[in-house]
């Protein structure tokens, strides 16, 4: 199945929008963190307005940042935490 031109054309002239338009200010993630009753809750943040949303899950926070925002980009952090998610694996050897 083949594109029709128009739309291979526009597919190729979009671009993802700059890592940096993707990242909340400073400010909103403080405020975030700041939220020490919720510590270990997931915060979506919808980076241009601040506005964030809370939910035991990122599912949970996406769904509710989604009422708002339908067709919102968020950043996702972990209250009272460096990073969202931590793998506690390594590497496995596979038998051959």
């Amino acid at each position: 199945m083949q594109l029709p031109e128009e739309a291979m054309r526009a597919a190729r002239e979009i671009q993802p929008p700059p890592i940096e338009a993707l990242r909340p200010k400073p400010e909103a993630l403080k405020r975030v963190h700041r939220l020490t009753r919720h510590k270990g809750k997931i915060a979506a943040v919808e980076p241009a307005s601040g506005d964030f949303f809370l939910g035991e899950s990122l599912i949970e926070a996406l769904d509710r940042g989604r009422e708002k925002y339908p067709a919102g980009v968020f950043y996702f952090v972990r209250v009272g935490h460096a990073t969202t998610h931590v793998h506690h694996g390594g590497p496995r050897r596979v038998a051959r």
